[in-house]
């Protein structure tokens, strides 16, 4: 069967945060619950390797993104910037604390 989604993740050597660089689910696959799977099997493996926090920027006006993140206990943290230099775009940084299990709100 075809990749339907994916998730690349780093643990920063500095913070040892979580940095969630990119996620994607196919669209025809999107509303089963593996953008969640995704999310939270990374923030998993980062616990396991002993990091407290994770973070990640998202594009405003994303809100079905947004919603997932939040959903997945992570937080605005008032970082904003353009998605790249020149770009009308603008993305928000969100983080999540890890010392605690992130919360699977609905």
């Amino acid at each position: 069967s075809d990749p339907v989604g994916m998730l690349f993740g780093r643990l920063d050597p500095d913070s040892y945060a979580l940095i969630i660089a990119a996620m994607w689910v196919d669209p025809a696959a999107r509303g089963r619950g593996l953008g969640r799977k995704l999310l939270m099997t990374a923030v998993a493996w980062a616990k396991d390797s002993g990091s407290t926090a994770a973070e990640l920027w998202v594009s405003d006006g994303n809100e079905s993104a947004l919603a997932l993140y939040r959903g997945c206990g992570f937080t605005d943290t008032d970082e904003r910037m353009p998605l790249r230099e020149g770009s009308t775009i603008y993305v928000s940084k969100l983080r999540a604390e890890l010392s605690q299990s992130p919360t699977q709100r609905e």
